[in-house]
């Protein structure tokens, strides 16, 4: 037992050193899932809780429906710009709200490796929370604006 055992933790430490970056290329990809109105797609890769603009979306459910009445609307962004990719800090909670809820938000379900997408658009500025890998993108946390 012992022999299958440690081959077993090594692979799990090996393969929990391999670490999803956020880049360019992965705020693209949900860009062009906002633009055509993915909203299956956006939900999947959702986290819950969910943080919307200051708001915490709690269910799964509404976080899809947020998804789906967006595509609705036929929401997009007129031709996006990436600005700036910030990693997470200490303060990074303020650019979504200074609020004692987001804060905490942010110390309970956002990962010190996340990042926040800050993306300009004809229509206005986006930010999005983003963390590792979920189905082939990254994983949305969060998002302000416009």
């Amino acid at each position: 037992m012992k022999k299958i055992l440690i081959p077993l933790i090594c692979i799990f430490v090996i393969a929990s050193c391999v670490t999803f970056e956020v880049d360019e290329d992965e705020v693209s990809k949900i860009i062009k899932l906002i633009n055509t109105g993915d909203s299956t797609k956006l939900a999947e890769i959702t986290q819950t809780p969910f943080l919307l603009d200051a708001e915490i979306i709690a269910l799964e459910d509404d976080a899809a429906l947020f998804w789906k009445n967006l595509a609705e609307a036929r929401f997009s962004l007129a031709n996006p710009q990436l600005v700036d990719i910030i990693p997470v800090a200490e303060e990074t909670y303020k650019l979504f709200s200074e609020s004692w809820e987001v804060e905490v938000f942010f110390k309970k379900y956002v990962p010190p490796r996340s990042v926040v997408a800050e993306i300009k658009a004809d229509n206005g500025s986006v930010l999005l929370l983003l963390d590792g890998e979920k189905k082939g993108h990254a994983q949305i946390l969060g998002i302000k604006g416009p």
